[in-house]
């Protein structure tokens, strides 16, 4: 596996980059686990003052950071869209517009909210009742977004296809990060120190996941279109035709 990245995945400017992302997520969780310690001993008086430095809180510098990573994203697509003229590429634009929007107005929370006062969903399984409303908010714009998807892939190139597998599979992460964990928060939450390592695996494994998501967008860019390496392919011996 690492042979296989390394050969066809490694490359100065994509390495550089990838480097640099991590040593920033890295440093953003270091901050997180800093400012927990030092609210726990007693140094920090008002943990919300320091929300800012925190990873799973609202508006903190990780979080504008991850918002960067959505626009970087956005921002390249729109590149491969123009450059190669593969317009089965909007597909992930929308997925990526739809994660920043989510994001930076808190489109699932609200919603969700909204949703539960319009449905009357009841508390079930350790979950709360919002959490039913936000998980039928993801799953309508999920089918919408995978709906277009399935038409892109129909309509799309073979090079559209692999990279749409790659994402897909990279996604599965985000997923299990993001929502996986955060319904585990909500479920094992109460016990502050359990809380902790939760919602630092789950924020810092979407911030890693995400990032490695723009360095593989960035290596569509930078690659040759003759290049038929994907990361979906280290499954199997031999190379497939999609």
């Amino acid at each position: 596996m690492i042979k296989y990245l390394r050969d066809n995945f490694s490359t100065k400017k994509t390495n550089k980059l990838l480097l640099s992302l991590l040593i920033v997520d890295l440093v953003f969780v270091i901050i997180h686990i800093a400012t927990c310690l030092l609210y726990y001993i007693g140094k920090i008086e008002n943990f919300g003052d320091y929300n800012f430095l925190v990873l799973t809180q609202d508006e903190s510098f990780a979080e504008i950071f991850q918002f960067l990573k959505y626009l970087s994203v956005i921002i390249m697509i729109g590149y491969l869209i123009y450059v190669e003229k593969a317009y089965a590429y909007i597909s992930w634009s929308l997925l990526f517009i739809f994660f920043l929007l989510d994001d930076s107005l808190s489109l699932h929370e609200n919603i969700g909210e909204f949703l539960v006062k319009e449905f009357n969903f009841k508390p079930m399984f350790g979950l709360r009742a919002v959490d039913f409303g936000e998980l039928t908010f993801v799953g309508i714009v999920g089918l919408f977004l995978l709906l277009s998807f399935l038409f892109a892939y129909l309509k799309g190139t073979s090079r559209f296809r692999k990279g749409t597998i790659d994402l897909f599979i990279l996604l599965s992460f985000m997923i299990f990060f993001g929502i996986g964990f955060d319904m585990l928060h909500e479920i094992l939450g109460e016990n502050l120190k359990v809380g902790f390592v939760i919602g630092l695996i789950e924020d810092g494994g979407e911030m890693v996941v995400m990032t490695l998501i723009v360095w593989y967008v960035y290596q569509l860019i930078k690659s040759d279109k003759k290049i038929k390496s994907y990361l979906f392919e280290i499954l199997y011996p031999k190379k497939i035709e999609i």
